[in-house]
């Protein structure tokens, strides 16, 4: 059987021993350095809040904003494209499209994936100016583990005549070009 230490008592003058509860002074000690280091923080972020003329463009940490990507037309769409859509573990298969154009809610194009023995329709279901999000529907394939029946596709023209294709929510994606 192990017995508890009974606690000390009290000593003249006020004195309490260190040990877990700590004292006053670390008290105030923590509250100062948790201040000092606020202090830092907030120092550091309003700096790139600043009008300094020769980080135009730049956020607090000096690194360029991103840019947007300038505004598509539907020339940009349309064509025969193909490429290799990589998968997040790396994989890959080929696609081919033939788009056509069209306004939301219009079937804009039909679309092969060769090395997945699948294929289907593409719906247009948002145009924002700069890119277009496409619902995917495979309506063709030999094997149904192959392809997913639907998923939303995004499609972004990079400015040099080749398409960004991304798989939203799968990581999927590609720079297609246009063969035609």
């Amino acid at each position: 059987m192990t017995m508890a230490t009974p606690p000390m008592p009290p000593v003249p003058g006020g004195f309490r021993p260190a040990g877990r509860r700590g004292s006053r002074a670390g008290v105030v000690l923590l509250a100062a350095a948790g201040a000092a280091v606020l202090a830092v923080v907030l120092a550091t972020a309003l700096s790139g809040l600043g009008g300094d003329e020769n980080r135009a463009g730049a956020g607090a940490s000096g690194a360029a904003a991103p840019a947007k990507s300038p505004k598509a037309s539907p020339a940009d769409y349309e064509g025969t494209w193909t490429g290799n859509v990589r998968e997040p573990d790396g994989g890959l298969y080929s696609i081919r499209v033939d788009y056509t154009g069209g306004k939301p809610g219009d079937r804009v194009a039909s679309v092969n994936y060769p090395s997945l023995e699948c294929g289907g329709r593409w719906v247009l279901t948002m145009d924002t100016g700069h890119s277009v999000r496409i619902r995917e529907e495979i309506t063709e394939e030999t094997s149904p583990l192959n392809c997913l029946d639907e998923v939303d596709i995004v499609l972004t023209p990079s400015g040099d005549g080749r398409l960004r294709y991304e798989v939203e929510g799968a990581g999927d994606s590609a720079t297609l070009r246009r063969s035609k």
